[in-house]
């Protein structure tokens, strides 16, 4: 049976993705979730120009994170944290202090799923983060870490 999903589904579909699927797992799973209906002809065109203005939307997004990007990586940022008489940080740096250092330094906007960090950063120094800006475009930035007594 052909449905047209009406959300993204990671892993799966995009939204206004048409895609031919078992009755069941639309039946017990995607209606369920309410994340996909049955399409008829007359949607299936809808969706079609749907997906026309999402690809012109997604180039110009993608267009608008390329500058973002270089905007980001062109600074190191400075996050200052109290530490002990070791150098070690009382507690750790992790994805709201970057969020905010970010957003005080570029005024970039970003959502705490947007920052990867692999481990939260306890010690000063100079970390790399990555963030996310869009499904094909990552920044990688500088956080360095100053101990403050």
């Amino acid at each position: 049976m052909q449905i047209i999903f009406t959300k993204d589904l990671k892993g799966v579909a995009y939204k206004g993705d048409v895609k031919n699927v078992a009755e069941g797992y639309y039946r017990n799973f995607l209606a369920s979730k309410n994340v996909a209906i049955k399409a008829t002809p007359a949607q299936i065109k809808q969706a079609e120009e749907i997906q026309k203005h999402a690809l012109v939307k997604k180039e110009r997004l993608e267009r608008e994170a390329g500058m973002i990007k270089d905007k980001l990586e062109s600074k190191t940022y400075e996050i200052k944290v109290k530490v002990s008489d070791k150098d070690k940080l009382y507690g750790s740096v992790g994805e709201k202090e970057v969020i905010e250092i970010v957003e005080q330094v570029c005024k970039v906007e970003l959502d705490k799923s947007n920052v990867k960090i692999k481990k939260s950063i306890k010690s000063v120094g100079e970390h790399e983060v990555k963030i996310a800006l869009s499904a094909d475009v990552t920044a990688t930035i500088k956080i360095n870490v100053v101990g403050e007594k």
